[in-house]
């Protein structure tokens, strides 16, 4: 998934990464190129995230916090209100950039999914959220480049689990 540095165009959605940027990669059918927001099924679970953006121009209306660990509940806070909106960008096209749609908007959730999740995030945190009978597991997955973490989840229980990557240089 594409994310606001990389060679795809700037405006939401952002398209796949072209096959030419990956070619190696593109050659394993286990690799699934997507855009940016994703939606998916795997293992009959329904997986929708985005690469951040949506919850860092969020973040930009709310009031600054002064510790990380409150922080992590404010993004996933500012992620549970995105899904009870029903609208995964609620700040596009005014502050987030985005193509200006006229007749459809492409960030209107139709259903809620298993599990909602937005990329380089400062730290990685996780939270359910119930609504009447259905539960969405939500995740903020940390910037790699930053944390050297990865997340993964259980397509059966949605249970994710962070790996740390040590790096010696």
């Amino acid at each position: 998934m594409p994310g606001e540095t990389d060679p795809v165009n700037y405006l939401l959605p952002q398209q796949a990464f072209h096959p030419c940027l990956i070619p190696d990669s593109t050659k394993f059918t286990s690799v699934h190129r997507s855009t940016n927001p994703s939606e998916f099924s795997l293992g009959g679970q329904l997986f929708l995230g985005t690469s951040g953006q949506n919850v860092d121009d969020y973040m930009s209306y709310l009031p600054p916090v002064n510790n990380p660990a409150e922080e992590s509940v404010q993004r996933l806070d500012v992620l549970e209100s995105m899904l009870r909106f029903g609208h995964i960008a609620p700040t596009a096209p005014d502050t987030l950039a985005s193509y200006p749609f006229s007749m459809t908007d492409p960030f209107v959730m139709k259903e809620w999914p298993n599990l909602f999740f937005a990329g380089n995030q400062p730290s990685f945190s996780t939270k359910v959220v119930m609504e009447g009978t259905s539960s969405v597991r939500i995740i903020t997955v940390p910037s790699f480049s930053r944390t050297r973490e990865v997340v993964f989840v259980n397509i059966r229980t949605l249970e994710p689990q962070v790996l740390s990557i040590e790096i010696s240089l």
